[in-house]
């Protein structure tokens, strides 16, 4: 059974540790690894941030698994709700057909056999995701075209609080000012909201940026 803690956090930081775990298989791979984190959650946080990495860990490493050209990237912002966060994850891969796409979230899903002979299924990483986020207050659901690739999104409930109950190595944001940060962090670069690369190094063309309300 899962059990979730309420500790202090930032997004930022957990972003971040959770595209540092992923960026060696996306070099190898050569795709480009982008995050954009709106202002607005630019804030501290209480919740269970190592669930919520798990999350994250889950839908990146499957979006780098299915995917062979262009990248993925992840966005943060505030949801419809008040109290809410909307994670999105998109990818440039090979996509989901209709009909496995229902069951994505199901135990053991695969999207057919010869793609789960080539790139491994999806295991129990998405049913887990599916449940930790809807022990959060949240829901989850996805979206893809074959060869065009798919949108994982969830979404939480976090409760906002005080930036200074928040140990950790970071500077404490500033909500009012965007600011833009390469991956490796470039400072001193204005833009919108926190946004992130991490590049093996090639051109990489086609990489998604997704939008407030992006999808396919």
């Amino acid at each position: 059974m899962l059990i979730l803690e309420k500790k202090p956090f930032r997004f930022l930081e957990l972003i971040k540790k959770a595209m540092d775990t992923m960026a060696i298989e996306a070099h190898k791979k050569g795709l480009s690894l982008e995050y954009e984190i709106d202002p607005a959650i630019a804030g501290s946080f209480s919740g269970d941030a190592f669930r919520i990495n798990q999350v994250l860990i889950n839908l990146i490493g499957n979006a780098v698994k299915f995917t062979h050209q262009g990248g993925v990237a992840l966005k943060a912002m505030p949801g419809d709700q008040e109290g809410q966060v909307h994670f999105m994850v998109k990818d440039t891969g090979i996509g989901i057909p209709p009909d496995r796409l229902v069951k994505i979230f199901d135990p053991f899903a695969q999207a057919d056999m010869s793609t789960t002979r080539k790139y491994g299924g999806t295991g129990l990483g998405t049913t887990i995701s599916k449940q930790i986020v809807e022990l959060m207050g949240g829901r989850i659901w996805a979206e893809s075209k074959m060869g065009k690739g798919s949108v994982f999104h969830f979404i939480i409930r976090a409760d906002q609080i005080k930036a200074d109950k928040v140990e950790t190595g970071l500077p404490v944001p500033d909500q009012k000012t965007p600011h833009f940060q390469t991956w490796p962090p470039s400072p001193g670069t204005p833009g919108r909201g926190y946004r992130g690369q991490c590049h093996s190094g090639q051109n990489t063309p086609g990489t998604p940026r997704p939008s407030h309300h992006d999808g396919l």
